[in-house]
């Protein structure tokens, strides 16, 4: 059994390393997939191309995902994915929200007021973005992860997966699938906040849970205390 894990925007499949290093050493195999394995140049890429490139590197896996991990705008992409691989459970790490809530206007606006929408480009250094994306960090881990967190700006990610879609067109998900999904949020991110936690976990109703991980944020729920709780979830996951 295989555990698939699919990251967030801005970041690459090293996002995962800790994570991955972690299953390893409790036998578990796990797989990273990029969300744009063609580039992030290419014109017109929306969530929908983003969803139809995902699927292709999920179907040629020598085994069907056990269970399908996402972060973040990678959590959607597992909720929408979710009904081709019927055998797998989902787990969703600070999974960001679809659009219309308001939630996912919150980065565009931040990134907007930093110019690096129209400039095209996200930079991890700048202070706004660690205190959005670093919370709970001490120093010696923000190094550590800065080393494997290369930005993937691509003209901001195509306009940020192209507003999603104009909005949410592409994004409108089914949550009545009948599988184990676990949601587990940071308590200090703002983008996955522990309040969109609960509203997924009553959406999905009794076959999901909640956890809500203390002194984590947006990007260090995959380091330290926060990737080794994931770790423990994964493996009772794959117990049941």
């Amino acid at each position: 059994m295989q555990v698939v894990l699919i990251h967030g925007m801005f970041v690459g499949p090293a996002c995962w390393q800790h994570v991955s290093e972690l299953l390893a050493v409790q036998g578990i195999v796990s797989r990273t997939i990029r969300l744009h394995p063609e580039g992030i140049d290419k014109r017109d890429r929306g969530f929908r191309d983003v969803v139809a490139s995902v699927l292709p590197q999920l179907r040629e896996l020598d085994e069907a995902p056990a269970i399908l991990v996402g972060h973040s705008v990678g959590a959607l992409v597992v909720e929408k994915v979710a009904s081709s691989f019927p055998t797998s459970n989902l787990m969703l790490v600070n999974p960001s929200p679809s659009w219309g809530r308001l939630g996912p206007l919150f980065p565009l606006w931040f990134a907007a007021r930093r110019g690096s929408f129209w400039k095209r480009e996200f930079r991890l250094t700048i202070p706004e973005a660690r205190r959005l994306l670093f919370q709970g960090m001490t120093p010696l881990e923000l190094d550590k992860a800065s080393q494997v967190l290369e930005p993937e700006s691509g003209e901001l990610m195509r306009e940020a997966f192209w507003f999603f879609d104009l909005f949410g067109a592409a994004t409108r998900i089914s949550r009545n699938i009948g599988k184990r999904v676990t949601v587990i949020t940071g308590s200090l991110d703002p983008f996955g906040t522990p309040a969109y936690g609960m509203y997924l976990s009553k959406t999905y109703g009794p076959a999901c849970d909640l956890e809500v991980i203390q002194g984590a944020g947006h990007m260090s729920i995959m380091q330290g205390h926060g990737a080794r709780r994931i770790v423990e979830r994964i493996t009772e996951m794959l117990k049941v």
